[in-house]
């Protein structure tokens, strides 16, 4: 069997790495438009209801429509439209 030469090796190895960048770039543009960073929201859920915040930060104007699921299962859509003056002073 013969030897593999070094600038061979070499050329596959630089080979793998350019592959590796470049999956690795369309996993995070794919992840960056799937979920955009700029929606930012928190919840909780109580025995009376659930109550929390959203805001779109590339338009903090634009209601943002929050769906519910239970368990994997869709169970209601709201617009988060009521104004909270603690999360407009937070920023």
């Amino acid at each position: 069997m013969a030897i593999p030469s070094t600038r061979l090796v070499n050329i596959l190895i630089g080979k793998s790495i350019i592959e590796t960048l470049v999956v690795g770039a369309l996993a995070v543009f794919t992840f960056m438009s799937v979920l955009p960073p700029y929606f930012r929201g928190s919840a909780e859920a109580t025995t009376t209801g659930i109550s929390g915040w959203a805001v779109n930060h590339a338009s903090p104007a634009e209601r943002v429509e929050v769906q519910l699921f239970v368990d994997g299962k869709f169970v209601a859509q709201r617009s988060a439209d009521l104004r909270r003056p603690d999360v407009t002073a937070a920023g």
